[in-house]
């Protein structure tokens, strides 16, 4: 099993970071490992705050090497919301960002993107966007 961090929202999974791979890249590269997780982490965690608005969240999980493959082939063919729905299939250990577990049980669900071209809402915003 493999700690892994990232980014979910309505549209899917997207980042999957795997924590020792970051940290060994942080080390090999002559910095302080732990301290570059914490800084990606921190990172995300601001991109999921900015983004709440389409039900954004931060997670770490626990998933096995063969899982993690099949998620990061979704990922790369693009397949965003698969990718989700196949990591919360099978991972072992979920945790969510604080007041973000009512948005991670409701994703992936593009609906729930306001400003999605895709939605009624989405297209109305467009709609007025384009008239000004």
């Amino acid at each position: 099993m493999t700690l892994y961090v990232g980014i979910a929202d309505a549209h899917g999974l997207e980042s999957f970071i795997s924590l020792p791979e970051r940290m060994l890249e942080a080390e090999l590269a002559g910095e302080n490992g732990q301290r570059s997780v914490n800084g990606t982490i921190g990172v995300l965690s601001l991109r999921a705050q900015a983004n709440r608005q389409r039900h954004a969240v931060i997670f770490r999980v626990e998933v096995d090497e063969a899982d993690a493959s099949v998620i990061k082939s979704l990922l790369d063919a693009e397949k965003r919301s698969e990718a989700l729905i196949e990591l919360k299939k099978c991972a072992r250990k979920v945790e969510v960002g604080k007041d973000m577990q009512r948005s991670w049980a409701m994703i992936p669900n593009d609906d729930l993107d306001p400003y999605s071209h895709t939605t009624k809402r989405g297209k109305k915003w467009m709609k007025r966007r384009d008239a000004r």
